[in-house]
């Protein structure tokens, strides 16, 4: 399978089977590193670099976020290269290709890299809606699936929220590596390290963050996760009408934002609580449909099938449910 995401071409796609993400394990830790050194800690599982130092040009059927810890090399990128320094933080989101360059430099090119289900990390995103660009960086595809970002967000950190981090992943490690881990406690540790690095964008990126943050498109997204919550219809003309803005004008300025019309948003959201109910609970298909006010089972599935390209079933199947 190949992606193609700007000038930059995935030569494969790292499937979720591949890297041990399930219903029971949605969170999985690496320590990546161009050769062994046991006398250095590893969080999780411990793999070497590729061959010669180099990550070939790939992308993810899932979300990864890496924290390098080492000087050395370069990672490329559809927006250009990147010199790998000490404290670079990386958000990708399923589709997007990247590549590593590590050959011919000093260091171990040491990483810790974090990957996880972004449905099941936040099922209901109205605590994050205040605060969009979160959303943007970390579950990104999840929430605004029609959204392509003009560069995968990089950002450095210091030395504290390095540690900070690395607290709260080695806390995940340990958690899922018990025989019943609890989801709720894994969730916390990646949210706190996400809200670490989170602070550390805010006060480093650029400006111009491509999500915009209108007060007319926040009200919308709220009003999304409150009708999918209550199991009510949106009705996009009656909130632009509260907004006082043309039904046109009001689906123009949401699109600009999310990438998708008022309407395809809630569909695609809806999804994305089924998939939530999916991989965390033993609810029948028809109980899900029923939850989520889909006149029955047959045109769930069907809508299911058309988005996400797969029915409920298999999807539970591929996740060992």
């Amino acid at each position: 399978m190949q992606a193609t995401v700007g000038k930059l071409e995935a030569q494969y796609t790292a499937l979720k089977t591949r890297h041990k993400l399930t219903a029971r394990l949605p969170v999985h830790v690496v320590t990546y590193e161009r050769s062994r050194t046991p006398e250095e800690p590893a969080f999780g599982e411990r793999l070497l670099i590729g061959e010669g130092g180099f990550l070939r040009p790939h992308s993810h059927e899932y979300h990864e976020l890496t924290l390098c810890l080492e000087d050395g090399g370069i990672h490329d990128t559809r927006a250009g290269s990147t010199p790998v320094r000490r404290g670079l933080i990386i958000a990708c989101a399923p589709g997007e290709a990247h590549a590593f360059r590590l050959s011919g430099q000093k260091g171990r090119g040491r990483a810790i890299v974090c990957d996880y289900l972004a449905e099941w990390l936040y099922p209901d995103l109205r605590p994050m809606l205040d605060e969009p660009e979160f959303v943007s960086l970390f579950l990104h595809n999840a929430a605004f699936a029609e959204t392509c970002r003009a560069e995968i967000p990089q950002w450095h950190v210091d030395d504290e929220t390095i540690d900070a981090c690395m607290h709260e992943l080695r806390d995940t490690v340990l958690e899922y590596e018990r025989g019943e881990p609890s989801h709720s406690f894994m969730r916390s540790c990646l949210r706190k390290a996400m809200i670490q690095l989170y602070r550390a964008y805010k006060a480093n990126a650029a400006p111009g963050h491509p999500l915009k943050t209108e007060p007319a498109v926040r009200a919308a997204l709220a009003r999304i996760e409150d009708c999918i919550l209550q199991c009510t219809p949106f009705q996009m003309s009656t909130l632009a009408e509260e907004l006082e803005l043309s039904p046109e004008y009001f689906s123009k300025v949401f699109k600009d934002a999310t990438g998708s019309s008022p309407m395809d948003y809630y569909q695609y959201q809806r999804l994305q609580r089924a998939c939530s109910s999916l991989l965390a609970t033993r609810r029948s298909v028809t109980e899900i449909a029923q939850s989520l006010g889909y006149c029955d089972a047959a045109h769930f599935c069907n809508v299911f099938r058309r988005i996400l390209g797969t029915t409920p079933t298999e999807y539970r199947r591929s996740f060992g449910c």
